[in-house]
């Protein structure tokens, strides 16, 4: 706790380590501040103001195309936030691609030469290639 305040600034910081980011965000994390770290909005007491924030409230016909990339046991974001924002833009008719990655982790290509990793970078360049 001591090293993660330590680290915290009050100017913009626009680099820096990964390493001492990460340390940030593991405490924000552990101390349940994360949402509060990054927004400026306290969840308890101003759930509404953090709706501005939320993607699946801002989409449009005029959305840009989308590319998911997720792991099913991603436990810092709930693969089931991807299959609803998908879902979202479908309906509104933006171009999605959605790729899973079958018991991938939040930092799915640690296992950079596994087939399944490759194949989602080889489908992901496709995408982009199409649409950027």
């Amino acid at each position: 706790m001591i090293l993660a305040k330590m680290l915290q600034s009050t100017h913009v910081i626009t680099e820096g380590s990964i390493e001492k980011r990460f340390l940030i965000y593991v405490h924000a994390r552990q101390q349940g501040e994360w949402v509060q770290k990054i927004t400026g909005v306290d969840p308890l007491t101003n759930k509404d103001q953090l709706l501005k924030f939320c993607p699946i409230k801002k989409i449009t016909k005029d959305y840009p195309p989308t590319l998911f990339l997720h792991g099913t046991k991603d436990t810092d974001v709930p693969y089931e936030q991807s299959v609803f924002m998908r879902a979202a833009l479908l309906q509104k008719g933006v171009k999605t691609k959605f790729i899973t990655i079958p018991n991938g982790e939040h930092v799915f290509d640690k296992e950079f030469e596994h087939p399944i990793v490759q194949d989602s970078l080889k489908q992901m360049m496709e995408f982009l290639r199409q649409y950027v």
